[in-house]
């Protein structure tokens, strides 16, 4: 999909969630889209993966309040390299 084309779906998307409307294409090349993705069943994989990056992102902004590296790894590269030395 072209730019412009996507910008009129995430806008027309966004009209439509915030309508509390079921959010649907409105663009040929987004409906062409949209019955494709129907028909193979991707739905499901793309809304796991929205959840997915948004999850992430969250986690991304906390740990950049905290100041600390992810769980369980190392803040520095010198502790990279102990744990990987560590591990062979």
């Amino acid at each position: 999909m072209g730019h412009a084309s996507a910008a009129i779906e995430r806008r027309a998307y966004a009209e439509q969630i915030a309508a509390s409307e079921e959010p649907h294409a409105v663009t040929p090349r987004g409906q062409m889209n949209e019955a494709i993705e129907e028909k193979r069943g991707l739905e499901a994989y793309l809304e796991r993966g929205r959840e997915w990056l948004q999850e992430m992102g969250q986690r991304l902004r906390n740990q950049g309040r905290a100041g600390g590296a992810w769980d369980g790894e190392p803040n520095d590269a010198g502790g990279v390299a102990d744990e990987c030395r560590q591990r062979v």
